[in-house]
């Protein structure tokens, strides 16, 4: 008999190590090994594509324990946006992978919402198309950058008049063309104003070089602008 057939380095035990016992229980139960198959000889290609099945697995390591253990190490693939569908909250991450599903009725984590950009037919495992992925993580590195996550809107339902909200205050961006850009500056011109003790009705950074903004008790007088300096 063979090393490949021989008992004494059949894999008797498959440990997944994973950031949190879920995903190490969702990971463990779509991982199967056929019976007798050797830790020498068992090849881990055939392990790792069987976990890079759930999309909350963003990467996995195969490591060898003789002579009987397989050490699957995975790594979660978190989510950085929100999308509102009709069939709930999509959560998406930063590459375009939809990772999970949020039913209706069940709270979503205080991540940025997107509105009208998520495709019809989305379910969680597919990737975005390559335009809304790039949006996606765009919104996704604007708001940790400058933590605008949780109560951060974003419509795109008509593509040149993107819309943000975010604790009463509007946000004119125009078109998705520079968005991180766009976000960084609404967020900066924002936190001035925070500083400042004012409070505006919104802020107008579809001129880039000129942003404008409204006090929201003067919400029916001239904007105020803002000097590029000044931000």
């Amino acid at each position: 008999m063979g090393l490949a057939q021989s008992p004494l380095f059949w894999i008797t035990e498959v440990r997944v190590d994973a950031p949190d016992p879920p995903l190490a229980e969702a990971a463990s139960r779509v991982i199967q090994v056929p019976a007798q198959a050797s830790t020498l000889f068992y090849p881990v290609s055939a392990v790792e594509r069987q976990a890079q099945q759930l999309p909350q697995i963003l990467s996995v390591q195969v490591t060898r324990d003789l002579p009987h253990r397989l050490v699957v190490k995975v790594t979660r693939r978190l989510p950085t946006v929100a999308m509102q569908t009709e069939a709930g909250v999509l959560l998406v991450a930063e590459d375009g992978v939809i990772t999970n599903l949020v039913p209706p009725g069940q709270k979503a984590p205080p991540l940025p919402l997107l509105i009208g950009l998520a495709p019809t037919s989305a379910q969680p495992g597919q990737r975005l198309a390559p335009e809304a992925a790039s949006l996606v993580a765009e919104v996704g590195r604007a708001a940790a950058a400058h933590g605008l996550g949780a109560g951060l809107r974003l419509d795109f339902a008509r593509p040149f008049d993107v819309r943000l909200t975010i604790e009463g205050v509007e946000g004119l961006l125009g078109g998705s063309d520079n968005l991180e850009r766009k976000l960084s500056l609404f967020a900066q011109v924002w936190r001035e104003l925070q500083k400042q003790g004012a409070h505006p009705a919104y802020i107008d950074v579809r001129l880039m070089d000129r942003p404008v903004w409204r006090p929201r008790e003067e919400a029916g007088g001239p904007a105020a602008t803002g000097s590029k300096a000044g931000w």
